[in-house]
């Protein structure tokens, strides 16, 4: 059966069509990839096409269908939440008129760039380790001593228990410990640039970039910069370290906050939506992006569940007056 193409998909006078006899070809993430560069090359240079463009376009029917469905972000970014919703149902024919051109390729610009910069999960880093969970998972252990470790999402951790010691090693994420008491065996554990010793308490570790954070919520903890062995603190419950390869820096800290994520809940206060999108973003397998970095000012203040993310799509909606698209192959976009 040939497919209903319009060979010229794009070369049309003052809007642009897809058709929905495309919906059979479903790009790669690399063909989305090309034609959001594709797009804004285009729009770049002030023209509705060119010959390079047709020839590529001409390649494969994806390639056309792949152009005609980032228009389709920009229509939705611009119609009621609930209009949009019915018409991706029915797949209807898109029609984007010149005018919003400038502003879909922000949008464009966004989805190309995140198709290659998304880091996969599970990442290299984290093949081979003991214990994993997936991207939203909170998974408890039960580690030989006895000691309890909660993983937060997309978090790896490695354990050595044996009768000359006991320690651990945090590649990523985050990780709550409810350790065993062993005068005899001091419990370590390695974070990134951090170093935790222990005979015997109850502490979270969380790394972020190349830094981590480190609250204690019953006993006490001795916490070391690895890279700087003067830098040494003792926390005790109510206080957290902060670690990186500059500076520890140790500042009190709400016990809520630290056990927010273990009731699957997000906790925020007058938080900027960057912050907020950031965050989220931890608990998705795909990740959230705004087409306007204006709105990572607007300040968000409620709990959230972790359960429901979609439901934090539609607080966003109701409380900051913003709408929410999903693109293939599930960016999430704020608009």
């Amino acid at each position: 059966m040939t497919p209903n193409i319009e060979p010229d998909l794009l070369n049309l006078p003052g809007e642009w069509d897809c058709a929905d006899g495309m919906t059979q070809f479903e790009p790669t993430e690399l063909q989305y990839q090309d034609a959001g560069e594709w797009l804004l090359k285009l729009h770049d240079a002030g023209i509705e096409t060119s010959p390079d463009f047709e020839a590529w376009k001409a390649l494969h029917p994806a390639h056309a269908f792949a152009c005609a469905e980032l228009e389709a972000v920009f229509v939705a970014a611009h119609r009621p939440a609930r209009e949009v919703g019915r018409e991706t149902n029915r797949r209807r024919s898109w029609r984007v008129p010149r005018k919003y051109l400038p502003r879909l390729a922000g949008a464009i610009a966004a989805c190309a760039a995140l198709l290659l910069a998304v880091p996969y999960f599970p990442t290299l880093a984290y093949i081979g380790a003991d214990f994993q969970s997936g991207p939203g998972e909170v998974r408890a252990v039960r580690l030989i001593d006895g000691s309890r470790v909660t993983l937060n999402t997309k978090t790896a951790l490695d354990a050595d228990i044996g009768t000359g010691g006991r320690s651990a090693r945090l590649r990523g994420g985050e990780a709550y410990f409810e350790v065993a008491k062993d005068p005899a065996r001091p419990f370590t554990v390695q974070a990134g640039p951090a170093l935790v010793k222990v005979l015997g308490t109850k502490f979270n570790i969380r790394m972020d970039d190349d830094q981590a954070a480190i609250s204690v919520t019953e006993g006490r903890v001795w916490v070391m910069s690895r890279s700087h062995a003067d830098q040494s603190a003792v926390l005790t419950a109510g206080q957290e370290a902060l670690v990186n390869a500059a500076s520890t820096q140790v500042q009190p800290v709400d016990p809520y906050t630290i056990k927010a994520w273990r009731d699957h809940q997000l906790f925020f206060i007058e938080t900027p939506l960057r912050i907020v999108v950031k965050e989220l973003n931890r608990y998705r397998a795909m990740p959230i992006v705004l087409s306007d970095q204006s709105l990572g000012s607007y300040k968000v203040t409620g709990v959230f569940s972790t359960r429901d993310l979609d439901g934090v799509m539609r607080n966003f909606e109701h409380i900051l007056g913003i709408n929410s698209v999903t693109v293939p192959p599930g960016l999430t976009i704020l608009y």
